[in-house]
């Protein structure tokens, strides 16, 4: 249970960065823009 429970939070943490990644773009698209 516990080895379940670490993977489904890798799997979260991987996510959670690629979002905060693209988020990070938006910021500079929507920088360049203005």
């Amino acid at each position: 249970m516990s080895t379940d429970f670490r993977t489904v939070g890798g799997v979260h943490e991987e996510i959670l960065v690629e979002f905060l990644v693209h988020v990070e773009d938006w910021i500079l698209v929507c920088c360049l823009m203005i």
